[in-house]
């Protein structure tokens, strides 16, 4: 009786996977993130089959990843529209009607644009803790469904400390914010000394965020 289709895969892929404990598999583990938060998912209180909580962790998972990429999206959507915005506006802040504008209306103008720049990079800044605690329950649902390496858990880690995504969109918000600090620097040394300041701030803060991990 000639094996099936199926059979043969099975035999192939038993062939081509080395055992778990193999030390192909420990050297690539080494290479990945497996970090996961050790609060569990599901209180020991809660009475379900194993049916049931399979289900709910499915479910839950699934409504965890929906945040996730939502908070990828706004975070993209705002690092493409911010320094193109901030281009702009600058630009017409010393030409056409702009140029024609008051230096103190040109420091308004300049503040309102260094303000929200700081703003959203606070904001950006919050959106990675929380998206970094979404791939951290996500891993941990992983792990109770018994998955060995899924989309979050045993995902490659960087390199370089630097090549991380808040290192990148990091750098585009300070470039943006140091833009607006020229420009008031430019129009109003006093109000641009004090946003300097404030952008100072904004990065140590920052830096200490991706020290602490």
């Amino acid at each position: 009786m000639e094996p099936s289709e199926q059979d043969t895969i099975k035999s192939l892929l038993e062939e081509t996977r080395p055992p778990q404990n193999s030390e192909k598999i420990r050297v690539l583990k080494r290479k990945c993130d497996y970090k996961y938060t050790y609060l569990p998912v599901l209180q020991d209180t809660v009475n379900l089959n194993q049916d049931e909580k399979r289900k709910t962790l499915l479910d839950l998972y699934k409504e965890i990843n929906t945040n996730w990429r939502t908070l990828a999206d706004i975070r993209f959507k705002l690092l493409g529209l911010l320094p193109t915005i901030s281009i702009v506006a600058i630009i017409a802040l010393f030409t056409g009607a702009g140029g024609h504008l008051t230096p103190f209306l040109q420091s308004i103008v300049s503040l309102l644009g260094f303000a929200v720049t700081i703003g959203i990079f606070m904001y950006d800044m919050r959106n990675s803790q929380l998206y970094d605690y979404l791939i951290s329950r996500s891993r941990r649902i992983e792990f109770e469904l018994g998955i060995h390496t899924g989309q979050h858990l045993g995902r490659p880690k960087a390199r370089w400390f630097v090549i991380k995504h808040d290192v990148a969109t990091g750098i585009i918000y300070i470039a943006t914010i140091i833009s607006w600090v020229v420009v008031i620097l430019a129009v109003n040394p006093i109000f641009g000394w004090i946003a300097a300041f404030v952008a100072f701030v904004s990065i140590i803060v920052w830096i200490a965020l991706l020290i602490i991990g």
